[in-house]
């Protein structure tokens, strides 16, 4: 192994150390208590990508949910009705299928959503006051960098269904407990 390679080896090991810190960080808080009352984390995920529609669909089903979390429609079904008692989104009949139920997410949604993501952004942002301008710039290109490996390596899990890796994520997906 040459120099090179073994830099590359050493950083993958340190991504794989230090990068699943961020999303236990993030996950490790089950409930959040809001103005609209306590929210659960796979509601307020739902919520995100419902406000995102780049990350998932404009206005998706709860079908199309399920295979952006890669878990059973069943799975999601709780979340959803939770978060439609209270508000936060509303199902539409698709208008070229009555059958189908569109999910759309409410003002309420988007508050709800805004304000936990602004606990974590608040949070992000203390920790990075010591930085200097130039490290900010740094490391908002190093992260669309690491957002770049993330749509590879997904890539290439959706790629082959047979790796190994995949039937991994899949099984801690199934096993995680929807609040």
């Amino acid at each position: 192994v040459n120099e090179e390679e073994a830099l590359r080896q050493q950083l993958a090991i340190r991504m794989l150390q230090v990068l699943p810190g961020f999303g236990s960080w993030a996950s490790s808080i089950r409930n959040f208590e809001t103005p609209f009352g306590r929210v659960g984390l796979r509601q307020l995920s739902i919520l995100y990508i419902m406000r995102y529609p780049q990350l998932g669909a404009e206005s998706p089903t709860p079908g199309d949910l399920a295979d952006w979390f890669e878990v059973q429609p069943s799975v999601i079904t709780r979340s959803l009705a939770r978060l439609e008692a209270n508000g936060f989104i509303e199902r539409i009949t698709d208008p070229d299928d009555r059958r189908i139920a569109r999910l759309s997410i409410t003002p309420k949604g988007i508050e709800v959503s805004e304000y936990v993501e602004n606990l974590f952004v608040r949070e992000l942002r203390r920790s990075t006051d010591a930085f200097s301008t130039t490290q900010v710039k740094e490391l908002s290109a190093w992260i669309e960098v690491l957002r770049g490996i993330r749509e590879d390596i997904g890539s290439h899990l959706n790629l082959d269904p047979h790796d190994p890796l995949r039937a991994i994520v899949r099984a801690g997906n199934q096993d995680e407990d929807d609040e």
